[in-house]
């Protein structure tokens, strides 16, 4: 089979960037709860429900899919692919439009809160906008390396993306290049916007966390990593910041740059960190194949059994009692917020297929 024009990029990408794109995943949970979708390298997309009803096999895509997205309804999937394109399904599994534009793979998805804009990431180095009904709105060139993370503002107006030409650019919902924040030394790993709108994190392989303001400016630089950084979040009220690496630490800072909490246990790095509703407790998935519940004072709750394969992304349910991990083992865990598993999901079916990235949001109803 030929490859599409574009992944001899992907051929020349270090080892380093490829673990990158692997662990640059998210976890997204339904008020309901009751579906889960994961993209794999077998070129499918693939919906279940928890309570174990049939799978939805998705196909479409010629090469792997690496990120998932829901709007805000909970009726429209986008998948982004290393084929180049992205797919918008229907929520029953009806291949929508086709979106075709990029030259290189598409790393991330994400959809604006209305729900009424997707916008894709692109080892070509641009962001597209797309309408939902799959129109091309606009394309976002500034970046002079690969678009690795993207993440739109509350209410919508700006659009962070993290590249690995080691700056973030901020950007207008109309395609205007608002900001270029210099600061890091190397590529970024992830970006969060803070629930408030006013600040921006961004993790990097330069083992640092940066903060900035809405309009750009670097506020503060958090320095304590002895690892790249790779997973930032924000608490739910936005007065402090977690962020995971591969130092195998989990570090809590609050947001004037004070580090509040170093979190040590895990023996591998620390792919992902989330916070609870409640802004508690903070979940930590790590490539020792375990999830680790703590308190935001530092103290160990939990260690949540085991993965057969290293944990890229965990998050919490709405109300804060479940945590969902999902895992290279091709299968997404339930438990209960003591440490009870409650469920197992397999992922994709039959022999030989194997989950790359394992993007696993649950639809939002």
């Amino acid at each position: 089979m030929n490859k599409p024009a574009g992944h001899l990029r992907y051929a020349l990408l270090s080892g380093l960037s490829i673990i990158l794109l692997l662990l640059n995943e998210n976890i997204f949970i339904s008020r309901g709860g009751d579906v889960i979708v994961s993209g794999s390298s077998d070129y499918a997309v693939v919906c279940r429900s928890i309570d174990r009803n049939p799978l939805k096999i998705l196909r479409g895509h010629s090469f792997g899919v690496h990120s998932v997205a829901f709007n805000s309804d909970g009726k429209v999937i986008a998948s982004g692919s290393f084929d180049n394109t992205v797919i918008l399904w229907s929520i029953d599994g009806r291949m929508l439009e086709t979106l075709r534009g990029h030259s290189s793979g598409v790393m991330g998805v994400a959809f604006s809160p209305d729900g009424k804009t997707l916008a894709s990431g692109s080892g070509d180095n641009t962001i597209m906008l797309w309408s939902i009904d799959g129109r091309l709105i606009k394309t976002l060139r500034g970046h002079s390396g690969w678009v690795n993370s993207i993440a739109f503002s509350p209410d919508g107006r700006t659009l962070a993306s993290g590249s690995g030409d080691n700056t973030v650019m901020l950007w207008g919902i109309s395609g205007r290049l608002v900001a270029v924040m210099r600061g890091h030394s190397g590529w970024i790993s992830g970006v969060a916007i803070s629930p408030d709108g006013k600040m921006i994190a961004s993790g990097s392989m330069d083992n640092t966390v940066i903060l900035w303001s809405a309009d750009g400016r670097l506020m503060r630089t958090n320095r304590g990593h002895s690892g790249w950084v790779t997973s930032v979040a924000f608490s739910p009220d936005g007065k402090t910041l977690a962020s995971g690496s591969m130092d195998k630490t989990v570090r809590i800072w609050s947001i004037d740059g004070r580090m509040l909490q170093t979190l040590k246990g895990h023996s591998y790095g620390v792919n992902s960190v989330a916070f609870s509703p409640d802004g508690k407790t903070l979940a930590s998935g790590s490539m020792d194949r375990t999830i680790r519940l703590w308190s935001v004072d530092g103290r160990l709750i939990a260690t949540l059994g085991k993965h057969a394969s290293w944990v890229n992304s965990v998050a919490f349910s709405p109300d804060g009692r479940t945590i969902v991990s999902a895992s290279s083992d091709k299968t997404v865990m339930l438990w209960s917020i003591d440490g009870r598993l409650i469920r197992s999901v397999r992922g994709h079916p039959g022999p030989g297929n194997k989950v790359a990235s394992h993007q696993v949001p649950l639809i939002r109803q």
